[in-house]
């Protein structure tokens, strides 16, 4: 840092009264590391990287190379667009206030995050710098494939269906994911329509990744038609003529 020293003399038998100014410098030269700024929470779905957060770092008089590291789950970058990695070594060129961005990776599983990211060289005091909680949210994935088949009215809700039902949405990455169960199909209602909703249960997901996504059931649509009804003629035993009608 920099200082400034006023000498001043009083005068007497000997000497003038003066005064004189003198500004000292005393150059740091320990390495040192320090970062500025505040990292703010994230929330992205799962397959998809979050928006960015970032913060600064300067550094000076490093004698072994700056190492970054991020906490499980989030990556870090020297650029907001492309980059990003789990470690930075920026080497031991002096940084001023170079930004570091920071965001949820892609890959990071369904959950809530946070810890330090650490900024370390040796010989320099290591600093962290906190992120706050954030979260990964499930991708969404519904099934296709089925159909409602239409029939009578028959005082009940079941629908029966037909087709084959079909994952769609996206798996990611190659994820061990699979749907399971069987799909049952019910009216909205018993009663006679065109086109009513049928909702469809039964469908889970399995595998060691079904976590990182949910499910939702399908719907699809059929008719109740009317119940044709028919009246029989009873039975009339034969007789002998004898002038009634009976």
């Amino acid at each position: 840092g920099t200082t400034t020293i006023t000498a001043t003399q009083v005068a007497n038998s000997t000497y003038c009264a003066d005064t004189a100014t003198y500004t000292l410098t005393v150059n740091n030269t320990s390495p040192f590391i320090t970062t500025s700024g505040t990292l703010s929470a994230l929330s992205t779905t799962y397959g998809t990287a979050s928006s960015n957060t970032t913060f600064s770092v300067s550094t000076g008089n490093l004698t072994n190379d700056l190492i970054i590291y991020a906490p499980p789950g989030f990556v870090i970058s020297l650029n907001a667009g492309s980059g990003f990695a789990t470690s930075l070594d920026l080497g031991t060129t002096t940084q001023t206030n170079t930004p570091i961005y920071v965001r949820l990776a892609e890959t990071t599983s369904v959950g809530t995050y946070s810890g330090n990211i650490s900024l370390t060289s040796t010989g320099a005091t290591s600093v962290n710098v906190a992120t706050l909680p954030s979260t990964v949210n499930p991708k969404a994935l519904t099934v296709t494939g089925l159909t409602g088949v239409s029939r009578d009215y028959n005082g009940l809700t079941s629908a029966t269906l037909s087709g084959t039902p079909v994952l769609s949405g996206g798996i990611l990455f190659s994820d061990d994911v699979t749907l399971s169960g069987t799909g049952v199909g019910t009216f909205v209602d018993k009663n006679f329509g065109v086109g009513k909703t049928v909702n469809i249960t039964g469908f889970t997901l399995t595998g060691t990744k079904a976590s990182n996504y949910s499910l939702t059931q399908p719907t699809t649509m059929a008719n109740i038609n009317v119940k044709a009804l028919s009246i029989s003629a009873p039975s009339i035993a034969s007789k002998v003529y004898n002038g009634s009608a009976v």
